[in-house]
């Protein structure tokens, strides 16, 4: 029932080995997209915006080096996510650009010792202070090793304005093809 809208300058001639080219180097999609989409387009239940970055995170006595995945505050409803520990973050932490982040549970591990509870703990990102406010319980492979923060804060540590992606979830699940459909439509 998820639909991924991406930007990307897709270069042609890769497709007989299923390349595409030029994924992410388009700088066109932004916050008004998303506004745009979950306004204009029925049957959505929930949209988040997304910027995304590879960089190291470290807590006070470990490092890890993961996906950063900035996201709205609807991204942990999609999933479905229930949380070991704490809560995902909110609007109005979203709206403010909070310096808040969640943990997947492999990301957890690797950055706290077993015993310790890592909500309320600093780590960093870009040598930037981040309170952690949860950890999630999820299972899936990419999710369990990433951590999550509010979109605009990612915005705000890479200095850009757009987005790299905007995730929909439809109301009913056999509507993801329709919703691509005049999503793309809406968008060109």
């Amino acid at each position: 029932n998820l639909v991924h809208v991406t930007a990307g300058n897709y270069t042609r001639g890769g497709e007989s080995m299923n390349i595409a080219s030029g994924l992410g180097a388009a700088t066109t999609l932004s916050a008004a997209d998303a506004d745009a989409i979950g306004r204009g387009i029925r049957g959505i239940k929930y949209s988040s915006p997304g910027v995304s970055l590879r960089a190291w995170t470290v807590s006070p006595s470990q490092r890890f080096y993961t996906k950063i995945q900035g996201a709205g505050a609807p991204f942990a409803k999609m999933y479905a996510w229930t949380f070991a520990r704490g809560r995902f973050f909110s609007e109005e932490e979203v709206a403010s650009r909070a310096r808040v982040a969640v943990l997947g549970s492999a990301t957890r591990d690797r950055l706290f010792a077993a015993e310790e509870n890592p909500v309320g703990r600093e780590i960093r990102i870009r040598d930037q202070p981040f309170t952690v406010v949860g950890v999630t319980n999820s299972s899936d492979q990419d999710q369990i090793e990433q951590v999550f923060v509010p979109y605009t804060t990612l915005q705000e540590l890479l200095g850009i304005g757009y987005l790299h992606t905007i995730t929909v979830a439809a109301e009913q699940a056999g509507d993801a093809s329709r919703l691509a459909q005049e999503i793309t439509l809406l968008l060109r």
